[in-house]
């Protein structure tokens, strides 16, 4: 029997006491470490180690749009670091048995620990015993397959370890939050394996970008450190969501945005957790929260699915340019922020045009029951406002995103970014989460991107170029982050513990190698010192694909320009 304690009873009244005793005998009997590592439960009662509360918090000063706090309720795990590089190995520290040992050179007697990282094949079977109940090795740095000279990558193992095969009985698919704990710690692993190997490389890495670290420390020569001088290290932009990787971007799709003129639709896509393709997968007795690979594959499917219908099937009109950026906020399903130009006489100019593309009213019921059923589901905000006071939308008072919006009876071209859509005040209302709603309330969209996708797709029209600097930032303001506040009942000092925050879809979308990015064009970037044989070298490699493409300069301006074998 296991010896609980009172305290853990209490804190956990949900725990089965027969089942956690059937689940110990059963890790007794088969578990590979279970004689040669002591228990958890055995080394806890060797000390008296005090208990701390950990939450997440926001602080002032912080942005708002990166360290929210969660709505969903997922497993999240926050890499401790100041966005370039988190802490070095997260070692375990293991207890063998026999407990202590005699050294005759002191006489005295030690405890036997033993200490392993990710890097060893018994970090995972240790770390998590449910899921590898007879502690199978797992993965370790410098295993391959049988044939194959090249090592096998900790992505590469953990993403064969995360698809279902249809003869195999899969423990890790199976456990629920405890799968969640495992993807992204499992990304966290990885992610710092790329740290740490960019840490070691920084020799190689310094002449390329030695123009940015310049602009790094010419922008703040006031916070300059004298103690650091000589040990900077530099986290180039092929890091992806890192500082210097996502300022390109947005420095990329302000270019596309000058060239084109006019950025003509802002699309947003949400994953929509009771699509058939999630829905009919799920094993027995699982919810969509405990499978986070499914909404992450389906979406990625259904996200191309959207890009083909647009930039392939011309839904909107022929696609010059597109943008685009996929997120996983803290509300606990992915989503996707779109830009597209279109043809020079597809653009939406003027109120009837935008008219035929975008809708912010509610259907007919009669004549078109499958569109309203889906505006009802997923294209009406809040309530908020005096309705739902208390709705995650609302800052002092007010909706964030101003509804509920003004009655309007024709489309008007708006000077602030965006046109005040349509909104007639025709009488009609229906009830929507415990509330009667009118058109004030609806989310604009697409009728045919809606019917079609079956889930929550904002379509906004941007008509003015103030805008485009907002939303090109917009999607590419970087990852989510997040502060820990870790308290101690007997000490009053708080430590806080600021990071990136990762959830479980995003682990799965890393893991996976799924894009996070999109850009159409090409980029040949190079400085006023690269041979001028490199950079022929490289044009003549795209110009066989790619008529245009972007001039990335060691200035930092982005431009557009043609075909370059006139000028070279």
């Amino acid at each position: 029997m296991i010896p609980m304690r009172l305290i853990s009873v209490s804190r956990n009244g949900n725990l089965a006491l027969n089942t956690m005793a059937v689940l110990q005998h059963v890790l007794r009997s088969h578990n590979a470490y279970s004689p040669l590592y002591q228990h958890a439960y055995e080394i806890l009662t060797m000390y008296d180690a005090p208990d701390y509360s950990i939450k997440l918090c926001v602080l002032p000063g912080n942005d708002p749009r990166r360290y929210n706090l969660p709505t969903a309720d997922d497993v999240g795990v926050v890499l401790p670091g100041d966005d370039r590089f988190p802490g070095d190995y997260r070692d375990i520290i293991l207890h063998l048995r026999p407990q202590y040992y005699h050294d005759p050179r002191d006489g005295r007697d030690h405890l036997q620990l033993c200490r392993i990282n990710e890097g060893h094949a018994a970090y995972s079977p240790l770390h998590y015993v449910l899921l590898f109940p007879y502690g199978e090795a797992g993965w370790y740095q410098g295993l391959k397959t049988p044939g194959n000279p090249r090592r096998i990558t900790l992505l590469q193992y953990t993403a064969y370890r995360i698809h279902p095969r249809p003869h195999e009985f899969s423990t890790i698919l199976r456990g629920c939050r405890l799968f969640q704990t495992y993807l992204v710690d499992m990304f966290a692993a990885i992610d710092q394996e790329r740290l740490r190997f960019i840490r070691t490389q920084q020799p190689r890495l310094r002449v390329a970008m030695l123009s940015g670290l310049e602009d790094a420390i010419s922008s703040s020569d006031d916070q300059v450190d004298l103690t650091q001088l000589g040990e900077w290290i530099i986290l180039p932009s092929s890091y992806i969501g890192g500082p210097r990787d996502m300022h390109q971007r947005y420095l990329d799709g302000m270019a596309i945005a000058r060239y084109f003129k006019k950025i003509d639709i802002f699309l947003t896509m949400t994953a929509n957790p009771n699509w058939p393709e999630i829905v009919q997968e799920l094993l027995p007795g699982q919810t969509v929260a405990d499978r986070p690979d499914l909404v992450s594959r389906v979406f990625h499917q259904k996200k191309k699915a959207l890009l083909d219908a647009i930039l392939k099937d011309g839904i909107f009109g022929p696609c010059v340019a597109h943008i685009y950026a996929n997120e996983f906020q803290k509300r606990g399903f992915p989503h996707m922020h779109l830009l597209i130009c279109l043809k020079e006489e597809y653009k939406l100019l003027t109120p009837e045009v935008i008219d035929t593309v975008i809708s912010a009213s509610w259907p007919d019921p009669v004549t078109q029951p499958q569109l309203f059923n889906a505006v009802r589901t997923f294209m009406v905000h809040g309530p908020c406002e005096a309705l739902n006071p208390k709705s995650p939308c609302m800052r002092d008072n007010k909706c964030i995103y101003g509804y509920p919006k003004a009655f309007q009876q024709h489309t008007l071209m708006d000077h602030d970014g965006y046109p005040l859509y349509s909104r007639p005040d025709d009488g009609r209302a229906y009830q929507v989460r415990g509330y009667l709603l009118d058109n004030r309330w609806i989310v604009p969209h697409n009728p045919f991107c809606l019917l079609r996708f079956f889930c929550h797709i904002n379509v906004e029209c941007a008509i003015s170029f103030g805008s485009l600097k907002y939303i090109n930032k917009y999607i590419d303001k970087g990852g989510d982050c997040g502060t820990i506040a870790v308290h101690n009942e007997e000490d009053e000092v708080k430590q806080h513990i600021d990071g990136r925050y990762v959830m479980p879809c995003e682990a799965v979308w890393r893991i996976l190698q799924f894009e996070l990015h999109g850009k159409p064009l090409f980029k040949i970037s190079f400085t006023a010192f690269s041979p001028l044989h490199c950079i022929r070298s490289q044009v003549n490699t795209l110009m066989s694909s790619a008529s245009h493409f972007t001039c990335q300069t060691n200035n930092g301006l982005s431009s557009i320009h043609p075909p370059m074998h006139a000028i070279l």
